[in-house]
């Protein structure tokens, strides 16, 4: 099965990191095809820099770069649908720590209608089944979502099959 995953893979955290390899591992020793879907909207790539400093950030791309199959760089919701029509994965597993976050008036990555949020499956023909692992989205006020686009809260129904594959693959660990 090809399984697309997307999280906050690439910031130089190291809890980000251990949780998005050993997903991406655990999946490609249960033999998936699996790639990170490598999002990183420019203003929060150039923030991570800057609070880890270059040195350490550097180090974990490298490790990203050397150890896990990523696809190119995707910058914002269109890039995303772009490379998953072109990929055509069966799954997209979407997660990780304050991946559903909504701060009004803070970078992309952190309003609703992100990728994380999946709106942009929406304009795929036909699309992979999809699913939430482990997200959260603390403190966010989701009061302040503007109500003249509701259409950033609508995510993508969970189809059955992603519930059998889960559920297979739990019952193989």
């Amino acid at each position: 099965m090809k399984i697309g995953i997307l999280t906050f893979h690439s910031v130089a955290n190291f809890g980000a990191n251990i949780q998005s390899s050993s997903t991406y591992f655990k999946l490609k020793s249960l033999g998936h095809d699996v790639c990170i879907l490598n999002y990183k909207d420019s203003m929060n790539e150039q923030k991570h820099k800057e609070m880890a400093g270059e040195e350490q950030y550097e180090l974990h791309q490298n490790y990203f770069e050397t150890y896990i199959n990523q696809s190119p760089v995707l910058r914002n919701n269109d890039d995303v649908a772009e490379y998953v029509k072109q990929w055509q994965p069966d799954l997209i597993i979407c997660g990780g720590d304050a991946v559903l976050l909504h701060e009004h008036n803070a970078t992309p990555d952190r309003q609703c209608g992100n990728p994380f949020w999946l709106t942009w499956m929406k304009d795929i023909p036909g699309p992979p089944a999809a699913c939430y692992l482990s997200v959260s989205s603390r403190g966010s006020d989701f009061s302040e979502i503007p109500e003249e686009d509701p259409s950033t809260m609508q995510m993508p129904s969970l189809v059955p099959a992603t519930t059998k594959f889960l559920s297979a693959s739990l019952l193989s660990l």
